[in-house]
């Protein structure tokens, strides 16, 4: 056999076990297709052939497709959940150093070197 015959043959070998191993993988995605969004054991996902798959894939399709709708809602949610949580923190920080502000501008405004007077029953300091 020449080499280039025996290129030939291995490359038809080769292409042979990629189809069975592209179809392998193809059934081994769909079994899981129904294992995830249709609750399948694995077993019984294996099963399935021709008319009973395709129906069975499409509804396995159809919770996927609410499965990604709902996570990504959560999702909105909690980013803005979080979004809240920091603006309330910002407002609140904001708030208080506005009091600090105004405590210190009170201060100041009154006399600097003026001791304050202590409580009331207290001696003075």
């Amino acid at each position: 056999m020449t080499t280039k015959a025996a290129n030939k043959k291995t490359k038809r070998a080769s292409t042979k076990v990629q189809k069975v191993h592209e179809s392998r993988s193809k059934n081994l995605d769909q079994c899981w297709e129904l294992v995830t969004f249709l609750g399948f054991p694995w077993e019984e996902a294996k099963k399935y052939k021709g008319a009973e798959l395709v129906f069975l894939l499409e509804k396995a399709e159809e919770n996927k497709v609410e499965f990604l709708k709902r996570q990504k809602r959560e999702e909105e949610e909690r980013l803005n959940r979080e979004r809240y949580v920091a603006q309330m923190q910002q407002q609140q920080q904001q708030a208080f150093q506005q009091q600090q502000q105004a405590q210190m501008q009170q201060q100041m405004q009154g006399n600097p070197y003026q001791q304050q007077q202590p409580p009331q029953g207290l001696p003075p300091q």
